[in-house]
């Protein structure tokens, strides 16, 4: 939950209003939630030292439901690292296409591993509308 909310906070702040920004840490703050998305979920981490250093979840529907690197990580090629495993779970599983909603300051990388633009979204969360993208990936 942490590296969630330092994500957003610190990361999305030049895409969102602190308003999107407060009400997006908000809607992921429940653990219970969160440990029913681990137990569901194919969900995997990487660890750098004895510090997680990004994670990402994979619904049994194919929908990409979390991937997300902590700061001082980020752009060392760990969320590639992390796409590669749900990618190859994806395929063990006979999922062919994988689905995502996309914050548009995570746009750029998942339209370069090969995601594409499904549709504009404008998603309520709490008392206002974040911006994101429906995207999806067919497996080859």
């Amino acid at each position: 939950m942490r590296i969630f909310a330092e994500t957003i906070k610190l990361t999305n702040a030049g895409d969102y209003s602190a308003i999107q920004i407060e009400a997006w840490i908000a809607h992921g703050s429940d653990p219970d939630l969160w440990q029913q998305k681990i137990n569901e979920h194919y969900f995997i981490k990487a660890v750098s030292g004895n510090k997680i250093a990004g994670f990402a979840s994979l619904g049994p529907d194919g929908y990409v439901d979390l991937l997300f690197t902590n700061r001082e990580h980020q752009r060392k090629g760990i969320a590639t690292k992390l796409m590669v495993q749900i990618e190859n779970k994806s395929r063990e599983l006979g999922i062919t296409t994988i689905t995502a909603e996309i914050s548009i300051t995570a746009l750029p990388f998942f339209s370069k591993n090969g995601f594409v633009i499904r549709e504009k979204q404008q998603k309520r969360i709490k008392n206002t509308v974040l911006e994101n993208y429906r995207m999806e990936k067919i497996l080859r």
